[in-house]
């Protein structure tokens, strides 16, 4: 699987997690995100389902991550308080999708996460252009 990511992002440990977070998911690690939720976390994809508790987002992790990830690029990593938002691209097979993560923290200094809105759709201006 190729990765890219800003280079800018080594010099702040939050960013460096986040880029670690989206790369395990691209790679089928699940232990690493499981690991970082709080014990009642809430994960949405914005219109099309919520899940609540770690075991409904394993679980939910793992059905939405069917497919292998042959290319992520993370465009932009932003952090704040206890805020966070990953945005970026990725490639399964021929398809190209566009996503943006928004996270909640469970404070200013945790790894844990409290919340993560999704929001993802299909790009197909990229792989129009394919």
């Amino acid at each position: 699987m190729k990765i890219s990511y800003p280079e800018a992002c080594g010099n702040s440990p939050r960013k460096c997690f986040l880029i670690e977070l989206h790369r395990a998911y691209a790679e089928g690690n699940f232990e690493l995100l499981v690991e970082s939720a709080h014990a009642d976390i809430v994960w949405c994809l914005a219109g099309q389902w919520q899940v609540e508790g770690r075991a409904d987002y394993e679980a939910a992790l793992r059905k939405r991550r069917a497919e292998p990830v042959d290319e992520l690029i993370i465009e932009h990593v932003i952090t704040h308080g206890r805020e966070a938002a990953v945005s970026g691209r990725y490639r399964m097979a021929d398809d190209w999708y566009c996503f943006a993560d928004i996270y909640v923290f469970t404070s200013t200094t945790s790894s844990t996460l409290k919340s993560v809105q999704s929001l993802v759709t299909a790009d197909t201006a990229t792989t129009a252009a394919q």
